[in-house]
């Protein structure tokens, strides 16, 4: 085999030093370090997935912070997923000179293996960046033995090692057991879906910010309010005064009186809310505007001034909030030039439109898309594939032989390397279940051989010897599959030589 080279370098592909041999006796293959032999294959009928609910997000819950960002998952080998729970947070961590909010992945649910010991000096366990605190060695085979005190051990979270501070402990000729978290993924600052995220549990994590800016697709009235309604424009230019940013809050503005619910001087009726306008707001004397909404910040608990620019004019009435009168969302400083404007927001109706009340319960949401920060928290959990015995005895029907009729040789069959003898012969029983019992018969009803199963997968090789290792005659032959429930199915193969 050849690496790829590497144009940018000018260097050809090479050929890999690694070598794989065989056996010229037994035909058994010997592999060179980082080598394997891969058989791809189906996964036993009856094996019910659990990736859909956390590759689709059913399984991830954003329990603190306020970040939009998305975080995803891709699941690789779904065999390797089990029943855990996991934690994702976000901290500062320095990179060079640049300080970038990176996050973790906390396996929640303990990792248990087995250890020998070496007494003073370090045994590496499988994983690395584990919690110190959450480390419990246990004096046995497993969980139920006598625990090790902390005491007289050495962690080394980060490498993922520990060792015996005092003598008689961790002796090299006992097996230990240790449970404890540990961090999967640990202060990564990967924000772009590549393949840069460790796997782990069969699964890979991508974690995907957003920019602080205004959510376009998400600002607006919640539903259509009439057929000739106003439009709104928001505003994310910054007045003259200030050099502020976008803040991180949304706003919910509920009208709760129709804008043309006045009184016989134009006054609101029932007004919901009075604001400062802004010609006074910097002024001892404040002159109030009174409007038809009122503002909720529906993200935490940060007060900003709200401010209404109160015009005059023949649509307009000062101390009464009208359609065109910006709302202004800032928060206010001294002095005044130090002051900080995030949303300018100006409800308008359309050029032309006569009729452009906006009706009692209207919502207008203003929604800003935020990054990650240090108080974001999520939650996530796996679970590992089950078993349906009903549906994989109902899936019996499914099974079936090839190369059926087996003539002379099958593609599944690996060639020898001594000219004087052929590889061992092999059909397949596809679509099986992940336990069954294959016993295959004579047309005359005598048992040739008996195969049994017992994995994932969803085939068998058999390689057409009997039970006493004899080479089977051609012919017909009849096969009859049961598994542990009772689930059966007879079929038949031919053998042609």
């Amino acid at each position: 085999s050849f690496d790829h080279g590497d144009d940018s370098l000018q260097l050809p592909p090479s050929e890999s030093q690694s070598i794989i041999q065989r056996d010229p006796v037994t035909q058994e293959f010997k592999f060179d370090i980082n080598t394997v032999a891969v058989v791809p294959n189906a996964e036993a009928k009856g094996l019910v997935s659990t990736k859909s609910d956390l590759e689709k997000g059913i399984a991830l819950s954003h329990t603190k912070g306020v970040g939009t960002g998305s975080i995803q998952f891709k699941v690789l080998n779904e065999l390797a997923l089990n029943n855990s729970l996991y934690r994702i947070s976000f901290a500062r961590t320095k990179v060079g000179k640049d300080t970038i909010v990176a996050y973790s992945i906390l396996k929640r649910t303990p990792t248990v293996e087995q250890f020998i010991g070496n007494e003073n000096l370090f045994v590496n366990l499988q994983n690395k960046n584990f919690v110190a605190a959450s480390v419990n060695i246990y004096d046995g085979a497993d969980t139920t033995a006598l625990l090790v005190s902390s005491a007289s051990i050495l962690v080394d979270s980060v490498n993922g090692r520990l060792r015996a501070t005092t003598t008689g402990i961790l002796l090299r000729t006992k097996t230990y057991t240790v449970s404890y978290q540990y961090y999967p993924v640990a202060n990564s600052g990967y924000y772009k879906a590549n393949d840069s995220n460790p796997v782990f549990d069969g699964i890979r994590a991508y974690a995907l910010n957003d920019t602080l800016l205004l959510d376009a697709v998400n600002t607006g009235f919640t539903s259509k309010i009439n057929s000739d309604s106003m439009v709104a424009n928001i505003s994310t230019t910054f007045a003259s005064i200030t050099t502020g940013k976008i803040h991180p809050i949304d706003y919910r503005i509920t009208f709760t009186t129709t804008t043309t619910a006045l009184d016989s001087s134009g006054n609101y009726i029932a007004p919901a809310d009075s604001f400062v306008s802004s010609a006074t707001v910097i002024s001892v004397n404040k002159v109030y505007v009174k409007t038809p909404f009122k503002i909720e910040n529906i993200t935490d608990t940060t007060k900003l001034t709200i401010i209404i620019q109160d015009k005059t004019g023949p649509n307009n009435k000062a101390g009464r909030w009208d359609l065109g009168e910006e709302i202004i969302f800032m928060e206010l400083a001294a002095p005044i030039s130090q002051s900080k404007i995030f949303h300018n927001l100006l409800i308008t109706r359309k050029s032309g439109v006569i009729n452009y009340v906006i009706p009692a319960g209207s919502v207008y949401n203003l929604i800003t898309k935020k990054p990650f920060a240090v108080n974001d928290e999520y939650e996530f959990s796996t679970k590992a594939m089950t078993y349906n015995a009903t549906l994989g005895d109902q899936m019996l029907q499914n099974v079936y032989v090839v190369p059926n009729p087996y003539v002379i040789n099958s593609a599944f069959e690996i060639p020898s390397n001594r000219t004087d003898l052929r590889g061992d012969r092999a059909i397949q029983f596809r679509n099986l279940p992940r336990e069954c019992t294959i016993r295959i018969y004579t047309i005359t009803g005598e048992l040739v051989q008996t195969l049994r199963k017992n994995d994932n997968t969803a085939y068998l090789n058999w390689d057409l010897l009997s039970s006493e290792s004899a080479r089977i005659g051609y012919g017909v032959y009849i096969y009859h599959i049961e598994t542990p429930t009772g689930g059966i199915k007879i079929g038949r193969l031919g053998i042609i030589k």
